[in-house]
C-alpha cells in the first residue's frame, strides 16, 4: 500500500527481499522500506529509465531497459550489463533468460547467459507470459484464424491446378513439334 499511496502509481514488476519491496514505476526502479514510518523516507530512487522487467536472483536486481539486460546491488549501485539485446518481461532460471522480443514482433525467445544463442520459442505474437512449476513456460497469443474453404471454393482450386497442367503439356507437345 505504501508504494500506491506515497507515488500515486501503479508499479509494472514488484519483488520483496528483506521487507524491503522492489518496483518499477513508470520512469524509475525504486526501493519502498517497509518498516520505514515516514512515507517520504520509504520511497528510494535506485535508477531512472524504462524498465521492462525485474526479477531478483542470486541476491541482485535483475531487470531489462531498451538497452538489454543488467543486474546491481540491492541499493542500485554496481551495475553491471548482461546482454545487449532489446527485452520485455525477461524471466531468469539458471543460465538461461526468457523474454519477449520487440524487434522479433514480440514472439518469446530463450538466451543461454553463456554462450547468447537465442532461440525463438513460438511462432505468435505473444501478449504475456510467464514460468511455472518445473520451468513449464506459459503464454497468451493471438492465433491466426484459418478459413473455412468450402466445397466450391475447393472444386474450383483443382480445376484451375488441372487447367494450368494441361496448358504446360501442350506448351510441352508444341516444343518439341
Amino acid at each position: 500500500n505504501a508504494l500506491l499511496l506515497v507515488e500515486g502509481e501503479t508499479p509494472a514488476y514488484v519483488h520483496e527481499w528483506d521487507n524491503i519491496v522492489y518496483a518499477v514505476l513508470p520512469g524509475r526502479l525504486v526501493a519502498v522500506d517497509t518498516k520505514e514510518k515516514d512515507p517520504e523516507e520509504a520511497v528510494q530512487t535506485l535508477a531512472e529509465g524504462t524498465f521492462t522487467s525485474l526479477q531478483i536472483v542470486n541476491e541482485k536486481l535483475w531487470y531489462t531497459t531498451k538497452k538489454g539486460l543488467y543486474y546491481c546491488d540491492f541499493d542500485g549501485e554496481n551495475t553491471v550489463k548482461v546482454l545487449g539485446k532489446k527485452m520485455k518481461d525477461a524471466f531468469l532460471v539458471g543460465d538461461k533468460v526468457f523474454y519477449l522480443d520487440p524487434s522479433d514482433d514480440n514472439k518469446a525467445h530463450v538466451c543461454s547467459l553463456l554462450t547468447e544463442a537465442d532461440t525463438c520459442l513460438t511462432d505468435e505474437t505473444v501478449e504475456s507470459f510467464f514460468l511455472g512449476s518445473r520451468n513449464y513456460a506459459y503464454y497468451i497469443a493471438e492465433r491466426e484464424t484459418v478459413e473455412e474453404v468450402t466445397d466450391e471454393e475447393e472444386a474450383d482450386a483443382e480445376e484451375a491446378a488441372e487447367d494450368t497442367a494441361e496448358e504446360a503439356s501442350e506448351e510441352v507437345s508444341d516444343e518439341e513439334l
